[in-house]
């Protein structure tokens, strides 16, 4: 049940981080530098959303459990949808 919580929230302050980096350096209220690692923390903390999301969908199995599966199920479809492209702009 944490580990859905955390994915969530997780992936929250990925998106801030990385929203916060891109756009104070294109408007330039942070140095470029600041924003790009901004934006890398971004995806690293999406990447670790992802990690939480997975472990709370296989600790939520247990029927007891199930009102929290969709919340880490959630984490870890967005984390996904975040970090994977991410990453692989940056690999190539």
């Amino acid at each position: 049940m944490r580990a859905a919580r955390l994915s969530i929230v997780c992936l929250t302050l990925g998106t801030l981080l990385m929203e916060v980096g891109v756009m104070g350096a294109h408007s330039g209220t942070i140095p470029p530098m600041v924003g790009f690692v901004a934006f890398l923390m971004g995806t690293a903390t999406a990447i670790v959303a992802s990690l939480f999301g997975l472990v709370g969908v296989v600790r939520t199995a247990a029927p007891e459990c199930r009102p929290w599966r969709a919340e880490a199920a959630v984490g870890l479809a967005l984390g996904v949808l975040i970090a994977v492209p991410t990453a692989m702009a940056m690999w190539r």
